[in-house]
């Protein structure tokens, strides 16, 4: 089989579309159907609200929403610019 013929028959079984493709953003790698399809349940993805108080603003408090419920304490960045509402 020559090159001619040989692309000949790929562009008869290739064609352009559009597809959604599952990605795992941890490996950085897309998944294959198998993975896509194999073991998805859903599970509870608690979220909880709290508040931390601001040192030197008695009336101030930093609302805070996060789903990880081991969370103690808040850090800030000095660089940033926060407001206050």
């Amino acid at each position: 089989m020559g090159i001619g013929n040989y692309n000949e028959e790929c562009r008869s079984i290739v064609t352009r579309g559009f597809k959604v493709m599952s990605y795992s953003t941890s490996c950085k790698t897309l998944l294959s159907n198998f993975e896509a399809n194999s073991n998805h349940k859903e599970v509870p993805d608690p979220e909880i609200m709290a508040t931390f108080p601001i040192v030197g603003d008695e009336d101030g408090d930093a609302f805070v929403s996060s789903t990880l419920t081991s969370n103690l304490a808040l850090c800030v960045n000095s660089n940033f610019v926060y407001v206050k509402v």
